[in-house]
């Protein structure tokens, strides 16, 4: 299948597009508040396209919930557990 070089052209035509109010919305992909009537932005993906032709594209949110913790939590962990304990 080929896929359609269709695009979407305002944000209220985006399928991240989530209606708010009278004039506004929020976009699901940024998370922010937006007009539908603003040109869309790169991420920006036609309602009636198929889910498969975006399975290849990274979702915002799971690259922040990859991130490794940081070596300081484990170091303030390891400092207050010799605290704890008795000389």
């Amino acid at each position: 299948m080929q896929r359609s070089d269709f695009f979407t052209s305002a944000c209220r035509h985006c399928r991240h597009y989530v209606p708010q109010g009278r004039r506004g919305g929020q976009c699901a992909q940024l998370n922010v508040l937006v007009q539908g009537q603003w040109k869309a932005c790169a991420l920006a993906a036609p309602v009636f396209e198929p889910a498969w032709e975006f399975e290849g594209l990274p979702m915002w949110q799971q690259e922040r919930l990859e991130v490794p913790q940081s070596p300081v939590t484990t170091v303030l962990q390891e400092a207050e557990i010799a605290v704890s304990q008795p000389v």
